[in-house]
């Protein structure tokens, strides 16, 4: 017996609950994610003691703990755990996120001219 017969649930309207709530299907997503990956990537006979934090427990915090090759992984983070970026690499994201190439199409380039008139004060209609 499965959790849909036990709850009197149909496959179809399982489909229609997950379909009709974006935030149920993200959760249970998340959820399919990480039961394939363990499927998928721990099932090599040099990983060996795998086992997941609780989401509630901050002295380790991360998915994932295991063993391979006899070297303790213990609980890897994604991208929460990081370390901030330095500072010289904010700046340089700042440049780059900065650049709007030139308009070369008409559109573009009359939006441009646009948008300079109404800066100056002027009349935006045409």
């Amino acid at each position: 017996m499965g959790i849909l017969d036990e709850w009197k649930v149909t496959r179809a309207e399982l489909d229609e609950i997950l379909a009709t709530r974006p935030s149920a299907r993200g959760y249970l997503f998340g959820f399919v994610a990480e039961y394939k990956v363990t499927k998928m990537h721990f099932t090599d006979p040099r990983i060996s003691g795998l086992g997941r934090s609780k989401d509630h427990e901050r002295a380790r915090p991360g998915d994932f703990g295991f063993n391979y090759n006899a070297r303790a992984w213990n609980h890897l983070q994604g991208v929460d755990g990081m370390k901030p970026a330095p500072k010289v690499l904010d700046q340089i994201a700042d440049v780059v996120l900065a650049y709007r190439p030139k308009p070369k199409t008409k559109p573009a380039k009359r939006r441009k001219r646009r948008a300079a008139k109404i800066a100056k004060g002027g009349d935006a209609g045409n």
